[in-house]
């Protein structure tokens, strides 16, 4: 294998990585906040978590909303079909 080729292989397989690891972080968040607002079992303390997590970590709550229906579609994470993007799982 030349070293254009061998570069090129490493290049996918790290896109491959990433995208496999931002799945499986994404799947976890959302399984992590379902499972909080399950024990409390109140709609507003979930809207009230979600919200407070966006702002504490500094991200949207769209994009922890879009994690929650994932892991509620996807209660079990198996491997995922790497040609598809992050919008087009959820």
């Amino acid at each position: 294998m030349n070293g254009k080729a061998l570069a090129s292989l490493r290049s996918s397989l790290l896109k491959i990585l990433t995208f496999e690891g931002i799945v499986r972080t994404k799947h976890a968040i959302g399984k992590r906040i379902l499972e909080d607002i399950l024990k409390f079992d109140r709609a507003e303390y979930g809207q009230k978590t979600i919200a407070n997590l966006a702002k504490d970590l500094n991200v949207s709550k769209r994009d922890l909303y879009r994690c929650t229906q994932f892991a509620e579609k996807y209660p079990e994470l198996c491997l995922i079909e790497t040609q598809f993007s992050w919008r087009y799982i959820v």
